[in-house]
């Protein structure tokens, strides 16, 4: 009987190991991820969003396999100061092209955006209690360290949840799913926005933070406006900026909005898919964008800068 729990011991230790170090294992199993995020959008106004990142497909990328990231979400303005306000209206978008692409291998995710040449660190989960998190492309902070380990078991096998120091907004680092404030949203609060994870699913079954729970969108919104999303990469990021929407654009305008709703920069008659923008000039804070073509709103935004 000993002998046959020692051989029961060795596969599930070292079996979980070679799962976890095979190459996008944290993809199976259909995951969705759901988050919300509430910003302001001007001194009276904060705009709430929900979304679902979830799989469609594979890309071959440089004899890579990547699992194709698509988004679609919902939103909504609501007035701080006084109900019944200027404050009003919602939108709904889904992504017809990826918004980005993700890969894991080794306890590593990687990702890389459709349009991007580089690849680029998002998570590393090789981690014990005291260790400080690797800098990644979208957390290069180097003061975030784990306090606690404990585990969520799923059909992909446990996974850790590391518990962070005070110095995250986010609480946990969540292996193969990414950290409590979403999938590729910031560990820390980013000016006037807030992130949360809402849901992780597999399967259509809820694992974090609970379970039994579908991460789907609800369908409490009537009739919203159809909006498209403008993906932004780098996001949080400084410098040379891409913007891409799904539809190709004529005549269009860009319009870039601080977090108090002031007009600081336009890009005039753009056309295509994809625009470049140079953000040297902009401040560290949060901005919205939108794009205006024939006189109607078309798509919308948001930018991070973290530093000039």
């Amino acid at each position: 009987m000993n002998f046959i729990w020692r051989v029961v011991l060795f596969f599930t230790v070292f079996g979980f190991g070679k799962s976890n170090a095979q190459v996008n294992s944290y993809f199976t199993n259909q995951p969705v991820w759901n988050v919300h995020s509430a910003c302001a959008n001007n001194p009276n106004c904060v705009e709430h969003e929900t979304k679902n990142y979830f799989i469609n497909g594979d890309s071959i990328v440089n004899n890579l396999v990547y699992k194709k990231i698509y988004m679609k979400g919902q939103g909504y303005l609501s007035s701080i100061n006084f109900p019944g306000g200027s404050c009003s209206g919602s939108y709904s978008y889904i992504d017809t092209i990826p918004s980005l692409l993700l890969r894991s291998q080794d306890k590593k995710m990687y990702v890389r955006m459709s349009y991007d040449t580089s690849e680029y660190l998002l998570y590393d989960f090789d981690l014990e209690i005291g260790d400080t998190l690797t800098p990644t492309h979208y957390c290069n902070l180097n003061d975030i360290y784990v306090i606690g380990i404990d585990s969520i078991a799923t059909p992909n096998g446990y996974l850790k949840k590391f518990e962070l120091s005070n110095n995250s907004s986010a609480r946990y680092l969540l292996e193969g799913i990414g950290n409590s404030n979403g999938l590729i949203e910031p560990f820390y609060t980013v000016f006037e926005c807030a992130f949360s994870l809402n849901c992780y699913s597999l399967n259509d079954s809820s694992y974090y933070p609970f379970g039994g729970l579908q991460c789907a969108l609800s369908t409490g919104i009537a009739e919203p406006v159809r909006l498209e999303h403008i993906s932004v990469f780098p996001n949080p990021g400084s410098g040379l900026t891409s913007f891409q929407i799904n539809s190709s654009v004529k005549n269009a305008t860009l319009n870039i909005y601080n977090s108090v709703g002031e007009l600081i920069n336009k890009l005039n008659w753009i056309e295509g898919k994809k625009f470049n923008f140079g953000t040297e000039k902009l401040s560290i804070g949060i901005y919205f964008l939108n794009i205006i073509q024939e006189n109607k709103l078309i798509a919308k935004g948001k930018l991070i800068i973290l530093k000039n």
